[in-house]
């Protein structure tokens, strides 16, 4: 063959070869890689095992925070609750020992002069926290004081009480006192018929 038929022939040859060898190559370079990603996978799965106790770690971090969390949710609002829940008995008690007035001294002043006598409110505020403490929901309730004293209006008679704080968490950090109080104040008024 001569000419060009054979130029093409040659050329045609040539670029076959060049274009199988190419191939060839890049069946070789692409194995290369396989073998490359197949060495770095098996490193990563080296590093997935070792971090799954990371995460596992975090996890129970993260648990533990949480119930924390809500820990001291739960104990503030059983220390509201709680301090809420004494003021109200103190308020209770000191209206019932301010309504319980000395009768005969309102009846010798022909009803212009009311007294409250500090034995008789002290034993009404203690009736009234035996029958009424237990419903408040606050267990230990104990009578700080009661006075009574005279005020612009009429006696007024003062109610303190206090409480072991149901708060365990606050009080192990200190962010509460160990004790609830519960302080109250009433007036017996004279009113005019």
């Amino acid at each position: 063959m001569s000419g060009p038929a054979a130029a093409r022939w040659r050329l045609g040859c040539g670029t076959a070869q060049a274009g199988r060898a190419r191939v060839a190559q890049g069946l070789a370079g692409r194995a290369r890689v396989a073998q490359g990603l197949a060495g770095r996978g098996r490193a990563a799965q080296g590093r997935v095992g070792g971090e799954g106790g990371q995460a596992l770690v975090l996890l129970v971090g993260l648990v533990v925070l949480v119930l924390m969390v809500l820990a001291l949710g739960w104990d503030t609002s059983n220390w509201f609750l709680g301090h809420r829940a004494l003021a109200n008995l103190a308020d209770g008690a000191a209206v019932a020992a301010a309504n319980d007035v000395d009768t005969g001294t309102w009846y010798r002043s022909g009803g212009r002069s009311v007294r409250v006598a500090q034995e008789r409110a002290r034993a009404t505020v203690v009736a009234y926290l035996a029958g009424s403490a237990g419903d408040s929901g606050v267990a230990g309730v104990r009578l700080r004081s009661v006075e009574v004293a005279p005020g612009p209006g009429g006696p007024e008679v003062t109610v303190e009480v206090a409480a072991p704080a149901r708060a365990g968490l606050l009080r192990l950090l200190r962010l509460v006192p160990p004790e609830m109080e519960g302080r109250a104040a009433a007036t017996a008024v004279l009113v005019p018929p």
